[in-house]
Formats: structure tokens, sequence, C-alpha cells
């Protein structure tokens, strides 16, 4: 009995040690892997950066070429490729002169109609006087 208890308090001793060394081991795996889990962000992060660093780099480059495009002058003469081009006041008073003359000419068919219509009806009216007088 004497024993057991000698033994017991030795071997709750050991226990001890080993429960202590385990949560130490433990303590600094956990350590560990925050420091890799944090170590893996700041990878990832900074790939990130570098990514969005390279796409802004890639956009002012196409609104630099854009730009430079737009302020570009062309490098041809209007005369050469447009020589016989006729101005545009021209062509638009010929058009607007031509469709004034398609109108008259509409207006005065209608009111050719419209007096050959009047002229039928007045014709059509003495005929119903002259053939009521005679009856």
């Amino acid at each position: 009995m004497q024993r057991t208890k000698a033994n017991s308090a030795l071997y709750s001793k050991v226990e001890n040690k080993e429960e202590e060394q385990d949560e130490q081991f433990l303590h600094q795996y956990q350590i560990m892997n925050n420091k890799d889990t944090a170590f893996k962000d700041q990878l990832r992060l900074k790939s990130e950066k570098e990514e969005c660093m390279k796409n802004a780099a890639y956009n002012l480059g196409v609104a630099d070429a854009i730009k430079s495009q737009r302020n570009q002058k062309c490098h041809f003469s209007n005369p050469y490729i447009f020589e016989n081009r006729p101005e545009s006041a021209a062509i638009v008073t010929e058009k607007k002169n031509e469709y004034t003359k398609n109108l008259l000419k509409q207006i005065d068919a209608n009111s050719k109609l419209a007096k050959k219509k009047q002229e039928s009806q007045e014709v059509l009216e003495q005929l119903e006087r002259l053939q009521l007088k005679q009856e």
C-alpha cells in the first residue's frame, strides 16, 4: 500500500509533466499555425496588390493610347479626298427647292381635282333642275 501511494505520486508527477509538455507542444503548434496562416495571408495580399498594379498600369496605357489617338490630326488633305464633292449647303438648298416644287405640284393637282369635282357637281345640279322643269 505504501508502495502504491509512493508510485501513484510518482505517476501523477510524470503525468503532470507529460500534460504540461503536451500543452506546450499544442501551444507552440497553434502559434506556428497562426504564423503560417498570417504568412499565407500576407503572400495572398501581396499577389493581389501586384495584380491590381498590373491592371492599373494596363488601363493607364490603354487610356493614354486612346487619348493620343484622339489628339492625332488626320494626315489626309480634304481637297484631295473630297475633290468632286459639292458643298453641303448647296445640296440642302437643292433638296429644299425640289421638295417645294413637288409640294406645289401636289397642291395644284389637288386644287384641279377639287375644281373638277365642283364643276361636275354643278353640272349634275343643273341637269336635275332641267329635268324637274321638264316634268
